[in-house]
């Protein structure tokens, strides 16, 4: 599945990532997340930042497997169990509908956390103003 979309995302690979976007963009890409297959969906998005991004690539991968969030290859690269693409995808979907436009979400890994892998990056999920 490739998809064009309006979804602003930057990177920095030694930071964090940034993925911003109108609330309709950002259930869109809470939905590619729930729907996630082991054949690798992309969503194509406009970069911003000295990072080049092309896409943001998402794949479910085995059962019980942590998320994974990297960047690699000119795409913001998702992949995780189903269970755990389920949890971030409500998270983008509460960034998409709660509070006020220009609000945010942090998902950044901390001992113990229940879905994100240790060696992800930081994601900030923004809605559009």
């Amino acid at each position: 599945m490739n998809h064009t979309s309006k979804l602003t995302v930057r990177v920095d690979p030694d930071e964090s990532a940034e993925i911003k976007g109108s609330a309709l963009e950002l259930e869109h890409l809470a939905a590619l997340f729930r729907g996630a297959s082991d054949t690798i969906a992309v969503v194509d998005v406009i970069s911003v930042g000295r990072t080049p991004v092309d896409a943001i690539a998402v794949r479910r991968v085995s059962t019980m497997a942590m998320i994974q969030i990297r960047y690699s290859d000119r795409a913001l690269r998702v992949e995780g169990a189903k269970e755990n693409l389920g949890i971030l995808a409500d998270n983008v979907s509460y960034a998409a509908s709660a509070g006020c436009d220009g609000s945010h979400i942090h998902i950044e890994h901390y001992d113990e956390h229940p879905y994100l892998d240790a060696q992800s990056l930081p994601l900030i999920i923004s809605r559009d103003p």
